[in-house]
């Protein structure tokens, strides 16, 4: 089985943010990013995408906000 890690970034002080969906076999990648408008969304998400891959983990949650997604994932998440 192929381990997937999730990992949380929260764009600045907004209820906004991005889940990072990474392969952890092998050299780790990048499988995709979700972006999501608030908690529920975040808890919605989060709960789909464990229950569907036995192997699913949590690496962590940020606080830090990054410019970049900006330029990524447009002006809606960000306040």
């Amino acid at each position: 089985m192929v381990n997937i890690e999730l990992t949380i970034t929260h764009l600045g002080d907004t209820e906004a943010g991005i889940i990072t969906v990474m392969c952890m076999e092998g050299e780790p990648r990048e499988m995709g990013k979700i972006k999501f408008e608030s908690p529920s969304d975040q808890r919605w998400w989060l709960m789909v995408l464990m229950e569907m891959h036995p192997f699913v983990r949590l690496a962590e949650e940020s606080k830090s906000y990054d410019p970049k997604l900006n330029e990524l994932y447009g002006k809606c998440c960000s306040h």
